[in-house]
């Protein structure tokens, strides 16, 4: 990102960091048809153990290497790191990365429900 949108989107920057970090070195519980689609294609990556993330305790799936620039080519699941994805969330405004899996810190919803009640108590003054 250029230097003054990164001053501006340092929530980006954070969260790509850590998504970055998740796929090359935990990894992302993927449905076996998933792993076999990525391998098919040629996506360097490896198995790392089950995931607690998921009900079926699917295989942990690690990227070795660069994350993909997209995941076209895969049509089983969204669900997989891209830089086409990171770039969705900063089209849409997605601070919070939801477009990527990522949900509300505890510190990012004490702030909305703050907010929800100082403007519903505004709503109900008039």
């Amino acid at each position: 990102m250029p230097e003054r949108s990164e001053r501006n989107g340092y929530n980006y920057v954070k969260k790509f960091k850590s998504s970055i970090a998740f796929w090359q070195e935990t990894g992302g519980g993927l449905d076996e048809t998933v792993i076999q689609e990525l391998m098919d294609h040629g996506y360097n990556i490896r198995r790392n153990g089950v995931s607690n993330y998921t009900l079926m305790k699917n295989s942990r799936i690690v990227f070795v290497g660069d994350i993909p620039d997209d995941t076209d080519d895969i049509k089983s699941t969204k669900d997989i790191p891209s830089w086409k994805r990171m770039c969705y969330c900063i089209l849409k405004n997605d601070h919070s990365c939801r477009f990527m899996g990522f949900g509300l810190t505890r510190q990012d919803q004490k702030r909305i429900d703050k907010i929800k009640r100082k403007y519903g108590e505004m709503i109900n003054e008039k």
